[in-house]
């Protein structure tokens, strides 16, 4: 899928930005009952024709479910000059590559094995540049990885998750 924002400006708003966000996921049966999960997602905000600042809650932070589990919620973002205070991100990408096994086709439980990778980069910052965050150097192409398990209930209220992933940086 292709979002694309657009807020203040010609709409009047209050918030004056631009943003991109593209998200894909693919998935592809290996062995048997082994499925291989790809999700990806690219984001980019910027200003629009005023000279206004990108809105805090417009940009980008990683972390968390849905993102690069095995680190808090919002933790991954770029850091004041000071290095202290998230300023949070213009840029994002990260990727998940999970892998899932029936453990109990009857009762709808899965089992779950991931692979996550990502991160955001405030204006000036590169894509996949590995810049300092409070004065640590971030890794290798800027991407800060996590490994996990997890179990997959399809409930008859909907989809349950629990997953404990590790951040290896």
């Amino acid at each position: 899928s292709v979002t694309f924002m657009y807020g203040g400006g010609v709409l009047f708003g209050s918030d004056n930005f631009v943003k991109g966000i593209y998200d894909s996921t693919w998935y592809h049966s290996l062995i048997g009952d082994l499925v291989f999960k790809w999700h990806g997602q690219v984001g980019v905000v910027g200003k629009n024709l005023s000279d206004d600042a990108v809105p805090v809650s417009e940009r980008f932070a990683l972390g968390g479910t849905g993102t690069v589990r095995g680190y808090s919620q919002r933790k991954i973002t770029p850091l004041q000059d000071n290095g202290y205070g998230a300023v949070y991100g213009t840029k994002e990408a990260f990727t998940n590559l999970e892998l899932s096994y029936p453990l109990s086709k009857k009762m709808g439980i899965y089992g779950i094995g991931f692979f996550d990778a990502g991160n955001t980069w405030k204006e000036g910052e590169g894509w996949f540049s590995s810049t300092s965050r409070g004065g640590i150097a971030s890794p290798p192409l800027g991407l800060y990885k996590s490994v996990g398990l997890g179990i997959m209930w399809f409930s008859p209220m909907g989809p349950l998750k629990i997953e404990f992933g590790h951040g290896m940086d």
